[in-house]
């Protein structure tokens, strides 16, 4: 097992750690810094290069159209460059491995500050839209979707029976409409205003709170004006 550390993160892999890889993975946790301007928590990158050893170590998360996953807030489980091609190349998605891995070490942050105790489809679509995986440009999505499913996939709570690729597509953009609605400075006032102690009564009313308007009526606001 190769590995290279530094004071941020671990990269792990059984293949060998480039030149290349090293500078990916310091480029795209920096990304993530600069968003939240604060260093996560230590964090775990580990490169797979099969796909027994991808589906063993992502375990509930392992879909055959995953190509990365975070776990516990302390580890990134990538595909490969090779076994990450040949997954783009049958299930299309995100075909920059770089764009990945800063979606998912978004999720590391998002664990540090609990923003797990929000929506759940809040935390996808602020790591998609960190990572710039633009639907349609960096990131391809294989069908149509309605709005009726668009409503569906902006789900608070996370159900695992609900996991698509259509979603980060829904999710991207519902982050996307926050922000050109309302600005930048509120969702990231927002963000910072999470809480361990969070639930869904106090989220509520945190959301109606800083921008003026209920979280039901954003939703709908956002599935009337949005095409998908």
């Amino acid at each position: 097992m190769n590995k290279f550390k530094t004071k941020n993160y671990e990269i792990i892999s059984k293949g060998k750690i480039t030149e290349k890889i090293i500078k990916i993975c310091k480029d795209y946790y920096k990304t993530n810094k600069l968003f939240f301007n604060k260093d996560g928590p230590y964090l775990k990158i580990i490169i797979t290069n099969t796909e027994e050893e991808f589906k063993r170590l992502t375990k509930k998360f392992y879909s055959p159209w995953v190509k990365g996953v975070s776990l516990k807030g302390n580890r990134v489980i990538l595909r490969g460059p090779e076994l990450y091609k040949k997954t783009y190349k049958k299930f299309k998605g995100t075909q920059n491995p770089q764009l990945l891995l800063t979606h998912e070490i978004n999720h590391i942050f998002a664990y540090q500050i609990n923003l797990y105790r929000g929506p759940y489809w809040f935390t996808e679509g602020l790591a998609t839209y960190v990572a710039k995986q633009i639907p349609g440009k960096s990131y391809k999505k294989s069908s149509k979707i309605t709005k009726e499913e668009a409503k569906r996939l902006v789900f608070y709570r996370f159900m695992h029976k609900n996991l698509k690729q259509d979603m980060y597509v829904v999710h991207y953009k519902a982050i996307d409409y926050l922000i050109k609605k309302f600005g930048k400075k509120k969702l990231l006032k927002l963000v910072n205003s999470y809480s361990r102690n969070l639930n869904k009564k106090k989220y509520l009313n945190l959301f109606n709170k800083i921008y003026g308007i209920s979280y039901g009526d954003f939703i709908n606001e956002f599935i009337k004006d949005t095409n998908f």
